[in-house]
């Protein structure tokens, strides 16, 4: 009996002993799991940090972000801002003359000669695009005209080179901005005509020989812009969905000297040919390019306009920038 009793309590001890063993096994690995599981909340917070660093804190604040737990996939806004677009219009011939470090060297040389006019001028950037960026200018209207212009002034300064490639398209809208992608990666999305426009217009701004192209719709927003800044009418845009037409105006303050002055001096013909043109007196309209070309032979809008005017003999279309 007493063999039988020890033995029984030997059992005892060894079962407790073997428990307490698997209780210990089993709070390290909870432990374990634990930490694995804060270990992942940590990198997954960090991502979330380094994914939002790269968006800009005027964006965050109108799409109501305050905190890493606000950010959610599909989270949007509409608001209104003056959209201005700024970029070479050589980038494809670059990348057959120049190397990858060069091209991203330029690229760089670029934004850093021109992005931090953007943010004296309480602007934000959206995005970058080859060697240029697309920028947002929250109802500041006339922050966005001296930007564009400080930009153009300072390229002359630095980069003259640019300037017969660097182009600016400013028009003000509004814009539906989103959070888009996966958990993993996230960003903003844009979704408007307006910042469309501004691209367009960016485009086929050298085509019509101006460095900054504005619609009338901005130019109007701006007090007194006839005293204070040169401009010249240089087609319209056409909205289909919306049958209603805008006005595209070369600023043309942020060209060279010689070529503001020789715009100055043909304004009136030019416009005068123009507005010809658009009442379908494409005699008279010609014969005003005509007059405007003696005195500026480079003037590549007036050319345009004649080349339109030849066409126009046989088939009248209206000129129109951009159609949306």
């Amino acid at each position: 009996m007493r063999f039988e009793f020890n033995l029984t309590h030997m059992t005892i001890g060894i079962l407790i002993m073997i428990s307490l063993i698997l209780f210990y096994i089993i709070i390290k690995q909870n432990r374990k799991i634990k930490r694995q599981k804060s270990k992942l909340e940590i990198e997954y917070t960090k991502s979330k940090e380094n994914q939002i660093q790269f968006i800009s804190k005027a964006i965050l604040n109108i799409l109501g972000i305050k905190s890493l737990e606000s950010v959610e996939l599909g989270k949007q806004a509409f608001f209104n801002s003056v959209i201005l677009e700024a970029n070479v219009s050589h980038f494809d011939q670059l990348n057959q003359t120049l190397n990858v470090n060069q091209i991203f060297n330029y690229i760089n040389e670029v934004l850093d000669l021109t992005v931090p006019y953007v943010y004296e001028f309480s602007g934000t950037i959206d995005s970058y695009k080859e060697a240029g960026f697309q920028a947002y200018f929250f109802d500041a209207y006339e922050m966005a005209i001296q930007c564009a212009l400080m930009i153009c002034e300072k390229i002359a300064e630095e980069r003259s080179e640019l300037l017969k490639t660097f182009s600016i398209g400013l028009c003000n809208g509004q814009v539906m901005i989103g959070i888009v992608g996966h958990k993993e990666r996230i960003s903003t999305l844009t979704l408007s005509n307006t910042t469309r426009l501004a691209t367009e217009l960016q485009r086929v701004a050298g085509r019509f020989y101006s460095r900054i192209l504005i619609t009338e719709t901005l130019k109007n927003k701006i007090p007194q812009f006839d005293k204070k800044y040169n401009y010249r009418w240089i087609g319209t845009i056409y909205f289909e969905k919306e049958k209603r037409v805008d006005k595209v105006y070369d600023l043309f303050d942020g060209d060279l000297a010689s070529t503001r002055n020789m715009k100055r001096k043909t304004k009136k013909m030019f416009e005068k040919g123009i507005q010809y043109y658009q009442l379908n007196e494409v005699d008279e309209a010609r014969r005003c390019f005509i007059e405007v070309i003696k005195m500026d032979k480079n003037d590549l809008a007036t050319k345009e306009y004649l080349y339109l005017c030849d066409q126009s003999r046989t088939e009248f279309s209206h000129v129109h920038i951009a159609v949306y």
